[in-house]
């Protein structure tokens, strides 16, 4: 009996050891994904810049902000948007799902601080997209599944590293 409980100890620890060890790795998609990524382009705005964000955890959690900052010093004017979730990688495929949206009030304010952005319900889609990654893992490519004959889409998106 001491040798059967012996042998079951040793078979749990292994199990515990190397079965969950394997959940907690990151693939190597997942390992290049992980960081800060933007675009960033000239506001509607006068002497402002738009910066899109993504925050890409290990825990399978992002973070979307859409940021106003001013072009000539940097300095970050407001937020319109900021989007969380879990994503999913599989191959070259990323999900992104399980979004909590929060919006900024435009009829208030062309933007505002990370505080007062406001939930937006209902708002738990989940889309696809293919990425690949250039320069040296620096630049990543968004390429988005094609939509309808009448949809005003985009095919894809590049984003940068932050360093």
């Amino acid at each position: 009996m001491k040798r059967f409980a012996f042998i079951f100890t040793v078979l749990f620890v292994l199990i515990i050891s190397f079965g969950c060890s394997k959940d907690l790795e990151l693939n190597s998609t997942q390992k290049k994904l992980v960081g800060t990524w933007y675009k960033e382009k000239a506001s509607a705005r006068p002497n402002e810049l738009t910066r899109v964000q993504y925050d890409i955890r290990e825990d399978s959690s992002f973070e979307i902000l859409r940021i106003e900052k001013d072009v000539n010093t940097g300095e970050v004017l407001g937020y319109k948007f900021r989007r969380k979730g879990v994503y999913e990688v599989d191959g070259d495929k990323l999900t992104f799902s399980h979004f909590a949206t929060y919006d900024n009030v435009d009829s208030i304010a062309p933007y505002s601080s990370i505080e007062d952005l406001r939930l937006v319900e209902g708002d738990s889609i989940e889309y696809h997209v293919t990425c690949t990654f250039e320069e040296q893992d620096n630049k990543l490519i968004f390429t988005y599944p094609p939509c309808g004959p009448l949809a005003n889409c985009i095919t894809s998106d590049t984003l940068t590293r932050a360093r």
